[in-house]
This record gives structure tokens, C-alpha cells and sequence, in this order.
């Protein structure tokens, strides 16, 4: 059999990580984790605001229209249907309609 080696040992040498590389990954992670913790933070203020609303409707103003199509322009109609599909599912089924049946 032949040994076919797709790295020279050079190369796989120079894949050590250096010290300001691995900060670095420890602080993105951090970042990420914060950013995360924030984000479900503010989901559920979402839900609890929702859920004192009940089931009247948001009035939003021209303004908050505005801005909040600005920001739902630089997710991507992707995301911004998936979430809103989401809320709608949550706002139909609440845990106490899905396990009473």
C-alpha cells in the first residue's frame, strides 16, 4: 500500500493554534453565549407582553412600522416569516388548548 499524505509535515506544523487565536475563539464564544442569553431574554418579554395583550391587536404607529420594516428587511424574508409563522403557533395553540385535548 502507498501512503498518499494530502499535508506536508510543514503544513501540519503551521496548523498549531497561536495564543491570540484561541483568545480569540474564547471570546467570540462568549460573545455568541451573551448574545444568546439576550436574545431569550427578550423572547420571552415578547411572550409575556403578548400574552397580557391577549387577543387584541397591536396598533403600531407609521414610525414602528417603518422601523420594524427596515430591520425585517436586513433578516431576510426567511427569517422574518419563520418567526412571525412562530408567534402565530404560539399565539393559536397555548400549552393549556394542546395537552387539555
Amino acid at each position: 500500500m502507498v501512503k498518499v499524505s494530502y499535508f506536508t509535515s510543514e503544513q501540519i506544523m503551521s496548523f498549531v493554534l497561536q495564543p491570540w487565536q484561541v483568545v480569540f475563539v474564547a471570546l467570540s464564544a462568549w460573545v455568541n453565549q451573551r448574545q444568546q442569553q439576550i436574545i431569550e431574554f427578550q423572547n420571552a418579554e415578547i411572550e409575556a407582553l403578548l400574552k397580557k395583550l391577549g387577543k387584541k391587536r397591536v396598533l403600531l404607529t407609521d414610525d414602528q412600522r417603518r422601523l420594524l420594516a427596515v430591520k425585517g428587511k436586513a433578516l431576510g424574508r426567511k427569517a422574518v416569516l419563520s418567526a412571525t409563522t412562530f408567534w402565530s403557533f404560539v399565539r393559536e395553540f397555548s400549552p393549556l388548548e394542546v395537552y387539555a385535548g
